[in-house]
């Protein structure tokens, strides 16, 4: 098996097996907001969270944010953040992401458990999941991920720029 291969197959893993015992648990009344490409939450998160705590304080809130790391470090991090974020997908009511959050693609849903996307961009001028395969691929998921993870099919609601392209996503 490649390497590669391997090591996202470790990813995957973590992340389910973590999920997998955390459904043990019933949902919690909670609202995660979850960023895997940045050591901090700022943009439209960082509004939601800031909106969460002004009009409901009652309502918990968990920021899961990972700064993505190279090297042998850089993928146990991935591995513990994966087994973080698949416990807080099987025990929250809320989940919200911003971006590509892997440990998401990897996991079906729970009942009770409601995903919004809220992107990073503005949204009309946005490649992301399968369009990347088209054309030339200079940024975005890679070939052998695809292949294997169904990537940003998890959510309930996408935020978008406009009414206009709402059908795109």
């Amino acid at each position: 098996v490649n390497k590669s291969i391997l090591l996202l197959r470790l990813r995957i893993l973590s992340t389910q097996v973590a999920f997998a015992v955390a459904r043990l648990i019933p949902v919690r009344r909670r609202v995660v907001l979850g960023v895997a490409q940045s050591g901090r939450i700022s943009g439209n998160l960082a509004a939601i969270r800031d909106a969460l705590a002004a009009e409901h304080p009652e309502i918990p809130v968990v920021e899961l944010v990972r700064r993505p790391q190279g090297g042998r470090r850089g993928k146990v991090g991935q591995w513990l953040f994966g087994a973080k974020a698949g416990w807080y997908l099987a025990t929250s009511a809320v989940f919200v992401v911003e971006d590509y959050f892997f440990p998401l693609f990897v996991i079906k849903r729970r009942p009770g458990t409601y995903v919004v996307q809220v992107w990073h961009a503005a949204g009309a001028f946005k490649q992301f999941g399968y369009s990347l395969r088209k054309g030339e691929k200079t940024f975005g998921a890679k070939t052998t991920l695809l292949d294997r993870v169904r990537i940003h099919t998890n959510y309930d609601l996408a935020l978008v720029s406009s009414m206009r392209f709402a059908p795109y996503y």
